[in-house]
């Protein structure tokens, strides 16, 4: 609309009112449609509250996409839903509540971008998928921050389901994921860091990427799944590096973590600093490359309840296991490798 940049400040509480047949970008609370402008810019400081969408921006203009959320947001299907086909970047700071049983709490695309920024510094509860990310150009960041302590001293998750901890599994399966990344084949490095704990049913932290750049994924806070807590699977040319701090874990009822490198030589590590645990009943750590080396040292645990606390596949690659204080059930699976190393 027009050839300027379009900016959005809204300081009190904003609601829709009506439902839609056609479209959720018409019904938001607030939608905004940048066809052909310059900069977009979203910016609340109060509550929002969406029959669907609470937030709806879509910019195919030149510049780049900001919405910065300073209060809570109500919607049923996403909080905030981003597509970004702007040249410039595509950035999201959330600092409130976003609730509402939403299908997503902040879904996100990015193609044509220099990138994709989501910074969560408030909470997202029960939803499907807590960030949904798809980046097709540039590269992407996700981080959950840590918030302020309520009166008793305990910091509530980043993201949340009702799925965790639940008594019975559905018969369809758990649902629920946190975070879901997807990265295109002009996707450059995926970097996700958690400084407040995911706590669903499906999939704590779920990667796939068919770019160029390497996925890092720091658990500085756990990640806990009643499936699985982590799973990467790297199609491109880049590298997996993931990491849990101490007295944190990565932990799913079926899988702690699942990592994968499909390009030849492409590497994977699996690390902390001394204190972190990884663990599922099935398996602690599923990893495997196409003739990449695989590194796995200073945790604490390395466990499985039922099978192997480790399974490494490496089709040439050297296998590196050192400094795991405990590591139960213990497999080292390979068809063909050119050094094996366990040390302690």
């Amino acid at each position: 609309l027009g050839s300027g940049d379009l900016t959005i400040t809204a300081n009190d509480t904003v609601s829709s009112r009506t439902t839609s047949p056609f479209s959720d970008s018409v019904y938001a609370a607030i939608s905004a449609n940048n066809d052909s402008g310059q900069n977009l810019t979203i910016t609340t400081y109060d509550t929002v509250t969406g029959v669907e969408d609470g937030i709806y921006a879509y910019h195919s203009g030149t510049g780049a996409s900001d919405i910065n959320v300073n209060g809570n947001i109500v919607a049923p299907n996403d909080g905030i839903h981003l597509k970004h086909y702007g040249d410039g970047a595509a950035t999201i700071d959330a600092n409130g509540i976003i609730s509402g049983d939403s299908a997503r709490g902040i879904y996100a695309k990015n193609d044509g971008g220099t990138g994709l920024d989501i910074t969560l510094d408030g909470q997202i509860n029960n939803a499907t998928i807590g960030i949904e990310a798809k980046n097709y150009t540039g590269d992407l960041t996700i981080t959950t921050q840590a918030q302020v302590p309520d009166s008793a001293g305990i910091t509530a998750p980043a993201i949340v389901s009702d799925e965790f901890n639940s008594q019975t599994r559905p018969v369809s399966g758990f649902t629920s994921y946190g975070i879901n990344a997807e990265g295109g084949a002009s996707c450059g490095a995926i970097t996700i860091i958690v400084n407040e704990r995911i706590q669903v049913g499906k999939t704590g932290i779920d990667v796939l990427t068919k770019g160029s750049g390497d996925v890092t994924i720091a658990a500085n806070k756990s990640v806990q799944s009643e499936d699985t807590g982590l799973s990467v699977d790297h199609q491109g040319a880049g590298s997996i590096i993931a990491s849990v701090k101490t007295g944190y874990t990565i932990t799913g009822e079926t899988l702690g973590a699942t990592l994968k490198t499909a390009r030849q030589g492409k590497s994977i590590m699996l690390s902390g600093d001394g204190g972190g645990r990884i663990g599922g009943p099935r398996a602690g750590a599923l990893l495997e490359t196409n003739d990449g080396d695989i590194t796995v040292e200073n945790l604490a645990e390395l466990t499985a309840e039922l099978q192997q606390g480790l399974v490494a596949k490496s089709t040439g690659g050297a296998i590196t296991i050192r400094n795991i204080a405990t590591l139960a059930g213990g497999s080292l699976l390979s068809r063909t490798f050119n050094s094996v190393l366990i040390s302690s």
